[in-house]
């Protein structure tokens, strides 16, 4: 099976690796915990501060970006989850404007580690 389309209209593509078209929408809580194999891309509208964890069902290859809102308030991501890596090895800061919006785009490198640059203050 390489493509399907379900009842619900959501399309994926495959081989050998998950790639999917869909986008998940997430609510914020302290931590946020994605599961990658329900899609490649995320909407978080970030309401408190919360972690990022380790999402689940990572493969390698897999890439995609994660969308984070923030709701008026000014909430930030307290801690990442230890697969996430960043350029020179910093966690950045989100934005912290009411309403502003960053998008972290992704790679999954190898099982435990996940590449990551953010993007911040999209307009």
């Amino acid at each position: 099976e390489r493509l399907r389309i379900t009842s619900a209209g959501r399309v994926t593509v495959k081989k050998s690796s998950n790639s999917e078209f869909a986008t998940t929408i997430v609510t914020s809580g302290s931590a946020i915990a994605l599961d990658f194999d329900d899609a490649d891309n995320f909407n978080v509208t970030l309401s408190a501060p919360a972690a990022l964890s380790n999402p689940t069902n990572i493969t390698v290859g897999q890439s995609g970006c994660i969308v984070m809102e923030q709701d008026g308030g000014s909430s930030d991501i307290s801690s990442w989850g230890s697969y996430w890596h960043f350029e020179g090895g910093t966690e950045p800061n989100l934005s912290t404007a009411d309403d502003a919006i960053d998008n972290l785009c992704y790679f999954v490198a190898s099982a435990t580690s996940i590449h990551a640059v953010l993007l911040k203050d999209m307009k």
